[in-house]
């Protein structure tokens, strides 16, 4: 339980602090290649644990952006603890509320699947392992420019270099995600239509 408290402190820690580094950058694409280049300095169960939070991070950046703001004591849904606290729940209420796609959906699936095999195994799997493959190559066949991307004039590039393309794909389109999402006006009429009737 302390390990686990400790890794959820250190991923939160770490994954708000690449999604700082992406908002404040002027410029996203060298941005992405810092942090890219950061994560080739982890373990393969690093980089997959560190990646989903702070996909984590970015999604709970967007629901928030779309939800109507409520004060930070009155939090009923993205606290800690709350229903939308988990990544899991995030990936489906973002697909729910139509800030992803569902093919970006499952691919998340797909990835947090990878993270809690990390996360729960104490083996040294590695993204070699044939669990790992299959599900890199599903994510792979489902993202075709992806694989494209990751070859860059390699016939076989790894199976690390195909996630961390991915990964970065879905960093950039999450952060893109975010900067257009527009917030709820909660002083919109058509909202509290209900309060114009009584």
């Amino acid at each position: 339980m302390i390990v686990q408290t400790i890794k959820t402190n250190c991923n939160t820690v770490f994954s708000e602090s690449i999604y700082a580094q992406l908002m404040d950058s002027t410029n996203f694409t060298e941005e992405l290649i810092r942090i890219r280049n950061s994560f080739k300095k982890e373990s393969d169960r690093a980089l997959i644990i560190l990646a989903c939070s702070a996909i984590d991070v970015l999604l709970k950046r967007i629901i928030e952006k779309k939800f109507i703001a409520v004060s930070h004591k009155k939090e009923k849904l993205l606290g800690k603890t709350q229903p939308l606290s988990s990544f899991h729940s995030k990936i489906e209420i973002a697909y729910r509320i139509g800030v992803i796609s569902e093919n970006l959906k499952r691919d998340l699936n797909i990835l947090r699947d990878m993270r809690n095999i990390y996360a729960h195994n104490l083996d040294d799997t590695t993204l070699e392992d044939k669990e790992m493959v299959d599900r890199i190559n599903t994510i792979m066949i489902n993202c075709p420019k992806v694989e494209h991307n990751s070859k860059n004039g390699n016939r076989n590039p790894s199976n690390r270099r195909r996630i961390e393309i991915f990964i970065g794909t879905v960093l950039v389109s999450l952060n893109n995600t975010l900067k257009q999402i527009e917030k709820i006006n909660n002083t919109s009429k058509e909202l509290f239509l209900y309060d114009e009737i009584k």
